[in-house]
């Protein structure tokens, strides 16, 4: 869901299968001892177009460079983070998050007594990223509350097309992937998904009048999240972005409608109730 690879200027620069061509070069860096010239200091760093790459980098201080991060538990969250994504929860070995990580076994037990504690920690580090490294840059100038939401669509759009179409909702993709997670990881899930909707309800609080006046507010924004996952699940599937553009055209389409509905309401003439003078016949 967190959009969270977010502004590809990184996948542009480093062509179509730029992120692994990243993360492969950032590997060879830290063997070298230094860091690849897109990361170097003085250059502008740049905003990447998923949430969840996003978060990799810069979660709570955009200066921050987590893969070479003293902070040992904070360079286990985010390995495990981009090996989820990549490759999936369960396609991922304690070995290759060790690995990847640069970190001991011990140390990673004495912070993650289990895997499962380890994948609570990204769901956590992925709820905490929400504001800051998706919706912000996302609503960055818009004062429309209507225009966010489509802004926000808006970014996971340019996540397929900036990765053609291999973009997969962090998120969404584990939901799917854990088809009987645990209470605490359903959870965890769950908090990221409320958090998303959540934003998206205020959104169409925030628009008042200009929608009918007892419109479920909270339905309508799990309708817009599913729309967004469907979308791009389905433009996942068949590589094609009009996957994702004909649900946003259909969710547009109905906004339009209940815009509609309320000027009809809104401009028809109130009855006021009251005695009426008539007398009754006897």
């Amino acid at each position: 869901m967190h959009q969270d690879l977010f502004s590809c200027g990184g996948v542009n620069r480093w062509g179509r299968c730029g992120y692994m061509r990243f993360v492969r070069l950032r590997r060879a860096a830290a063997n070298r001892r230094e860091r690849p010239d897109a990361l170097k200091p003085g250059r502008e760093r740049r905003q990447l177009t998923d949430h969840s790459r996003a978060v990799i980098f810069n979660l709570n201080d955009h200066s921050s460079d987590v893969m070479e991060s003293p902070d040992t538990r904070q360079r286990l969250v985010f390995t495990a983070l981009r090996l989820f994504w990549e490759k999936g929860y369960g396609s991922t070995s304690i070995a290759e998050i060790l690995q990847s990580a640069s970190v001991n076994s011990g140390s990673l037990y004495h912070f993650f007594p289990s895997k499962q504690d380890l994948l609570l920690a990204v769901l956590d580090a992925y709820h905490e990223g929400i504001y800051p490294m998706l919706l912000e840059p996302a609503w960055a100038g818009i004062d429309d509350p209507i225009g966010k939401v489509f802004a926000l669509l808006a970014r996971y759009r340019k996540s397929l097309v900036d990765t053609d179409c291999f973009y997969a909702c962090p998120i969404g993709s584990l939901a799917l992937e854990l088809h009987e997670p645990d209470p605490p990881v359903r959870e965890g899930l769950a908090k990221n998904f409320r958090a998303w909707v959540g934003a998206i309800e205020g959104c169409l609080k925030d628009a008042a009048a200009r929608l009918p006046r007892n419109l479920d507010r909270r339905s309508v924004a799990e309708f817009v999240l599913t729309t967004m996952e469907g979308g791009v699940m389905q433009a996942r599937t068949f590589r094609d972005v009009a996957y994702f553009d004909n649900a946003v055209g259909q969710l547009k389409g109905y906004f339009d409608y209940l815009g509609r509905d309320a000027a009809a309401t809104a401009s028809r003439p109130t009855r006021k109730r009251g005695r009426s003078n008539k007398r009754r016949p006897r």
